[in-house]
C-alpha cells in the first residue's frame, strides 16, 4: 500500500512541519507595550512608581483605545497591589472606572464588577472614617477645654 519511499517522504514532511512550527515568530500584539497582567508579580516595591508612570503615559497618549483600556486596568491593579508602597484605593477605583468607560464589554466581567463594588465600598468607608477622625479631633479639643475649666474651677474653690 505505502512504499518505503512515500513513508520516508511523509516522515520528512512531518519533521519539516514540526521544525518550522518552532521557528514561527510569536504573534505581535497591537499592545506590545503592555506586558502580561501577571508581570506585576515580579515588580519590586521600588519599581512601582516607574511602572505607574510608564502606564500613565500609555493610558494618555496611545492611539488605540483598547491599549489605553488595558493600561488603565493594569494601573488599577498596581494601585491595589499589597507590595506597592503607595497603595491608593481611590486612584485604583478611578483607573478601573476609566477602564470600564473605554472597554464596556470587559467592564461587565464579574471580576471587574466585584473589584469596582469593593473599591466603592472602600471609598465610602474611607470618607466615613475621615468624618469620624474630624469628630474625634473636635472631641479631643472639647476634652482639653473641659480639663482646663475643671482646673480653673478647682483653683477658684481653693480660694474660697
Amino acid at each position: 500500500m505505502f512504499g518505503t519511499h512515500s513513508i520516508t517522504r511523509l516522515v520528512l514532511l512531518v519533521f519539516i512541519v514540526l521544525l518550522l512550527s518552532q521557528c514561527a515568530p510569536a504573534p505581535l500584539h497591537k499592545d506590545a507595550e503592555l506586558k502580561d497582567m501577571k508581570y506585576s508579580a515580579k515588580l519590586k516595591p521600588k519599581d512601582f512608581p516607574k511602572e505607574i508612570a510608564r502606564l500613565e503615559k500609555i493610558a494618555k497618549t496611545h492611539s488605540d483605545t483598547s491599549v489605553q483600556a488595558r493600561a488603565h486596568l493594569q494601573l488599577a491593579l498596581l494601585f491595589l497591589d499589597y507590595r506597592n508602597p503607595a497603595v491608593n484605593y481611590l486612584r485604583a477605583l478611578r483607573e478601573l472606572e476609566a477602564y470600564i468607560s473605554l472597554d464596556p464589554e470587559g467592564g461587565r466581567a464579574d471580576e471587574v464588577q466585584t473589584w469596582r463594588a469593593l473599591l466603592n465600598k472602600i471609598e465610602l468607608l474611607t470618607k466615613e472614617n475621615n468624618v469620624i477622625k474630624e469628630e474625634n479631633q473636635k472631641m479631643k479639643g472639647i476634652i482639653e477645654n473641659m480639663k482646663s475649666l475643671d482646673i480653673q474651677l478647682e483653683q477658684k474653690r481653693k480660694k474660697y
